[in-house]
């Protein structure tokens, strides 16, 4: 399972995310590097857990569709793949970040305006270019495009369009230090399609909470402010690492 560190961009910081309520969203500060620069703290993680990926939340883009391009641009230089979430709901726009160097183009249910639309991506650009993200908050789907549907509903409609990876992402949960509620959804996402890929997000305390999701056969967990607090560390990473399934709940009975 991979750990997928996060960074949160707000016109040109790296921002401290609370439980999805952006309007008190605020600089971040962090043990591991000293501003809120993208690119420092990018290099810092970069440094300090040796990530096979990055998730970017542009939110000026989703907010009000103003790319952060150069900024985006700088961190590709960084050298660490990037998945990131820019608001996309065009072609053109989906197209034009992985122009600059993205990995991975993130369609969230929160901007998008139908899940038709995931046909078209998928189909343009490819299902390896293309990442899903399940946006929910207190366990419902955000968005116009979900119009009061189950989340599995969701999940069968991306499927069908294509979608061949998924983030699953509790935005109530996005810094609060309060757990991670999406494990048993996304071990049922996987015991639906086990070739899907699926990451999640939000809540993410210590170390445990890993060992828990690893049980649930995920592919990756998003984590932001256990790392800069220190709640996670390079060490507790290098551990979980190195186990596979039966050391995990071995580790756990400990």
């Amino acid at each position: 399972m991979d750990l997928v560190p996060v960074l949160d961009l707000k016109q040109g910081q790296v921002i401290r995310g609370i439980a999805g309520q952006r309007e008190h969203y605020h600089a971040n500060t962090s043990r591991l590097v000293k501003s809120a620069d993208p690119v420092d703290t990018c290099q810092a993680l970069k440094q300090a857990f040796r990530p096979h990926w990055m998730y970017i939340a542009d939110l000026d883009a989703i907010e009000n569709g103003e790319v952060q391009y150069a900024v985006l641009n700088s961190l590709v230089q960084c050298g660490v793949p990037l998945a990131v979430d820019a608001g996309v709901a065009s072609i053109e726009r989906a197209q034009r970040l992985i122009d600059l160097g993205v990995s991975k183009v993130i369609i969230g249910l929160e901007t998008l305006p139908h899940l038709e639309l995931l046909g078209k991506f998928t189909s343009a650009l490819g299902p390896d270019r293309i990442i899903f993200s399940l946006d929910l908050r207190d366990g419902e789907p955000i968005g116009v495009a979900a119009d009061g549907m189950h989340p599995n509903q969701v999940v069968s409609i991306g499927l069908d369009q294509g979608i061949r990876q998924l983030i699953v992402l509790e935005l109530s949960r996005i810094g609060t230090s309060r757990g991670v509620p999406t494990g048993p959804l996304c071990h049922s996402i996987k015991n639906r399609r086990a070739d899907l890929v699926v990451w999640t997000g939000g809540g993410v305390r210590q170390l445990a909470d890993l060992h828990r999701l690893q049980l649930c056969r995920l592919d990756g967990v998003m984590v932001a402010s256990s790392l800069h607090d220190g709640q996670i560390t390079p060490a507790d990473w290098q551990s979980f690492e190195t186990l596979d399934v039966d050391e995990t709940l071995l580790a756990m009975d400990a």
